[in-house]
């Protein structure tokens, strides 16, 4: 009887192993994940072709980021179909990156030398090791949980390591308001004081302007036309 006993009980261990092997402990990420089979993962991968940086590309505007536990950070960048993330030392330096494609919005999560990359299109969660090789694709739950993982720490503007603050901004003055991406990484220390080692204000600063200036260039040219046939019309 002990020994039935003992091989239940040793039964539903194991189906409790497997059943969260299955839902995203391999992958460090508090996500949950469902595994995806060979054949997933490799069209996945050859969608999104990712490859290693190894020299630092121009400063862009950050779409994402984050800080690991020993202070490394990763800073995610969109240019369209095109994206990259930079991997920084706690000083600001260039380590390397990555570059891949993807259409829609990315998230990214830093432990240790892995790099997570989460994709809001098609939910799909793909571990990256420090040479570039895709370590682990899982696709992510549609789930109340996971969704406001996404919003409080995926997508947030500050994130904490140890007595040191990591945050995201903008010092655009009123422009801050219509920017869709930040300039700038600050880091706090315990004592207040920041220091910026990310900065693209001047050009995005630039960017927003221009496209101000095109967008209000476009609608006095649409405004003249209308008024032009109006007045044509009148006189006709």
């Amino acid at each position: 009887m002990r020994v039935v006993r003992l091989f239940i009980s040793t039964f539903f261990i194991f189906l409790i192993i497997l059943n969260k092997a299955f839902v995203g402990v391999a992958m460090n990420t508090d996500f949950t994940t469902d595994v995806l089979n060979k054949n997933e993962t490799e069209e996945i991968c050859d969608h999104v072709n990712i490859s290693i940086i190894k020299a630092e590309p121009p400063k862009k505007s950050i779409s994402c980021f984050s800080v690991n536990a020993d202070g490394k950070i990763a800073i995610g960048c969109s240019n369209s179909a095109d994206k990259s993330v930079c991997i920084y030392s706690t000083d600001g330096t260039f380590q390397y990156g990555y570059k891949f494609s993807c259409n829609g919005s990315f998230g990214i999560e830093l432990h240790g030398n892995v790099l997570n990359i989460y994709f809001v299109r098609g939910n799909i969660a793909l571990s990256v090791n420090d040479s570039g090789e895709v370590v682990e694709a899982r696709r992510i739950r549609n789930s109340i949980e996971n969704n406001s993982y996404w919003d409080k720490h995926i997508f947030c503007k500050r994130q904490k390591v140890g007595d040191t603050e990591y945050v995201i901004k903008n010092d655009m003055g009123i422009l801050n308001l219509i920017a869709v991406s930040y300039s700038q990484l600050a880091v706090i220390d315990s004592n207040g004081n920041e220091n910026i080692i990310y900065d693209v204000n001047s050009m995005q600063l630039l960017r927003i302007i221009i496209s101000i200036i095109c967008v209000f260039t476009l609608v006095c040219i649409i405004v003249t036309v209308v008024i032009r046939q109006i007045v044509k019309s009148y006189h006709g």
